[in-house]
């Protein structure tokens, strides 16, 4: 199996228990909606094997302009991301 595949954090659990903690990824994308770079702006989880999927995920991103808005450079996109334990 992928080893980036969307479960990634339910699978990290199991080997740390308390993963938990918030990040920010940071994305540039081109103006035709195409991905330029990502970087891990805050990281509170600390897991290095989630960071490099999450950067490895955004490379396949694009974005549509529907309005025509951005007539030239990037569009810096910061995301925050808040990774909680399910409590059953």
């Amino acid at each position: 199996s992928d080893v980036c595949s969307s479960d990634l954090y339910e699978a990290r659990l199991t080997e740390r228990p308390s993963l938990a903690g918030k990040m920010e990824l940071e994305v540039q994308f081109d103006d035709k909606g195409s991905y330029q770079s990502a970087l891990i702006r805050k990281d509170e989880v600390y897991d290095p094997d989630l960071n490099r999927c999450l950067l490895e995920t955004v490379q396949s991103w694009t974005f549509t302009d529907p309005d025509d808005q951005i007539s030239e450079g990037q569009v810096v996109m910061v995301i925050p991301l808040d990774f909680k334990i399910s409590q059953p």
